[in-house]
C-alpha cells in the first residue's frame, strides 16, 4: 500500500512539473538559455520558454541534448532513461 502511494505522489509532482513552462536565463548581450530536461519534458517546452521570453520571435543560437545510460529503480520497479536538454537563444 505504501509503495502504491509514494508511486502516485512522485508521479503527481512529476506530471505537474512537466506542464509548466521552464525558466529563460538571460546569459548577457540579449543571449537566452532554457532547460528542458528529463522524460517528460522535450523540445517544444524549450521553445515555448523562447516564444515567452521573445514574444514569439527568437532566433535558435544553440541546441543540445545529452542522452544518460538507464537507470533502475527497484523500489518503483521501473526503468528511467535520464536526458537533458538545453536551448539556447537570442530575441529577433
Amino acid at each position: 500500500m505504501n509503495k502504491v502511494v509514494v508511486i502516485v505522489v512522485i508521479a503527481l509532482s512529476l506530471l505537474s512539473c512537466a506542464t509548466a513552462i521552464p525558466q529563460a536565463y538571460q546569459l548577457g548581450n540579449g543571449v537566452f538559455e532554457t532547460y528542458c530536461n528529463g522524460v517528460l519534458n522535450n523540445w517544444s517546452n524549450c521553445h515555448k520558454s523562447a516564444n515567452q521570453e521573445c514574444g514569439g520571435y527568437y532566433i535558435v543560437i544553440d541546441k543540445e541534448q545529452i542522452l544518460y545510460p538507464p537507470e533502475y529503480y527497484p523500489v518503483f520497479e521501473t526503468t528511467i532513461y535520464p536526458i537533458d536538454r538545453r536551448l539556447v537563444f537570442s530575441c529577433n
